[in-house]
């Protein structure tokens, strides 16, 4: 499906953007490349990122994001539009790891063979698993559940069955089918079955369907991931301008230490909490990197699949482990309808607040990396403590 629909997306774009970036380069202003007051343009996928562009570049750049603020980059659909402004920029940033790999085609759209495009979690190490439910409980669990909850493990062992046994359906298949004259019917009547499996198991395939090739690209919820999102940028714009190396590395140097200070506080405001609260229930699963990082257990999340709403089976489950755990609050994300959250916490009898994870906000909140990651942190204590 992705594939077909990158394929769909791709010749549209590139129709439509010489007649974008044609119409921008004629009406100049903002649209027009690289700032008339000799600022470098600079895309980022996302929010997030265009932030931590934002801080090291200074007054030097000029930085917009692709995804709009309070949209999430798991479900984003570019536009012609977006393909004409990304033909302007001289340096793109993007996460990698499969949150963002539309980008592909609007920089192939773009066809600006000199921009820079730059992966700013290259050299991190993913935590590994296959859909999302996985990668996460695994990692977590190794390092810090080990046997006392070594049963329990957010289901993991179960959905790695159902996983498991839904990737090995095409080589059983194969198996059965044999003939290669029939391989093109076969990929179509396996297709109808997942989609048949999908519905009878409450959207379980679709959870699959929804794997980041590699493992969860959300790196940036640790405060030493984002760390290292600062110093790919800053060596990047050292690259694209090396007019303003120095400038981009003061500017970094700054910054660097007020993450320093920012991972402190995270730390010692989950200490707060105790210890046997420390446990996450969020709208998606995205939270791995965090919970490793400041000491807390993922105990589910309300939707497997952000491009599908999960089966009631599911949100019973959801509810279910809410009550065993004696989770006191769960949290939603501002990219997502919090409806199901609502019922959620009407069933279980407690409280919703919400975190931030994919996109900053308009608010002071989270209008900001620094100040998404204070307010997460405080929620958390809010909820949990």
């Amino acid at each position: 499906m992705k594939g077909l629909r990158r394929l769909i997306i791709l010749p549209a774009l590139l129709l439509a953007v010489g007649f974008v970036a044609a119409c921008g380069s004629a009406g100049g202003g903002q649209e027009g490349g690289g700032g008339e007051d000799g600022t470098m343009r600079v895309s980022a996928t996302t929010s997030v990122i265009q932030d931590l562009a934002a801080q090291v570049g200074g007054d030097r750049v000029e930085v917009e994001t692709i995804v709009p603020i309070g949209g999430s980059p798991e479900t984003f659909q570019p536009s012609p539009g977006d393909a004409g402004r990304i033909s302007e920029a001289e340096v793109v940033f993007e996460n990698g790891l499969g949150l963002d790999d539309w980008i592909e085609d609007l920089v192939e759209s773009a066809g600006n063979e000199d921009q820079i495009v730059v992966e700013v979690s290259e050299g991190l190490e993913p935590i590994e698993g296959g859909a999302h439910g996985d990668e996460h409980g695994d990692e977590h669990g190794a390092e810090e559940e080990g046997d006392e909850h070594g049963d329990e493990e957010h289901g993991d062992e179960e959905h790695a069955d159902e996983e498991h046994s839904d990737e090995h359906g095409d080589e059983e298949h194969a198996e059965e089918s044999g003939d290669e004259e029939h391989a093109e019917e076969e990929g179509d009547e396996h297709s109808d079955e997942e989609h048949a499996e999908e519905e009878a198991a409450g959207g379980e395939a679709g959870g699959d369907a929804h794997e980041h090739a590699g493992g969860d690209p959300h790196f940036w919820l640790d405060v030493e991931n984002a760390e290292h999102y600062v110093e790919v940028i800053r060596d990047t714009l050292v690259e694209a301008d090396p007019d303003g190396a120095e400038e981009y590395e003061a500017n970094a140097e700054e910054y660097l230490a007020t993450l320093e200070e920012l991972d402190g506080y995270m730390a010692e405001q989950a200490e707060s909490i105790p210890e046997e609260n420390r446990k996450l229930v969020t709208t998606h699963e995205a939270f791995a990197y965090f919970a490793e990082a400041y000491g807390f257990e993922l105990e589910g999340s309300i939707i497997s699949n952000p491009e599908a709403e999960p089966s009631s089976r599911e949100v019973a489950e959801v509810v279910t482990r809410i009550e065993d755990e004696n989770i006191p609050a769960i949290f939603t994300e501002p990219q997502f309808s919090g409806g199901l959250a609502d019922t959620i916490s009407q069933e279980a009898d407690v409280e919703v607040l919400e975190l931030y994870s994919d996109t900053l906000v308009e608010d002071d909140s989270g209008n900001t990396y620094e100040a998404m990651m204070r307010t997460n942190i405080d929620r958390l204590v809010e909820g949990l403590g």
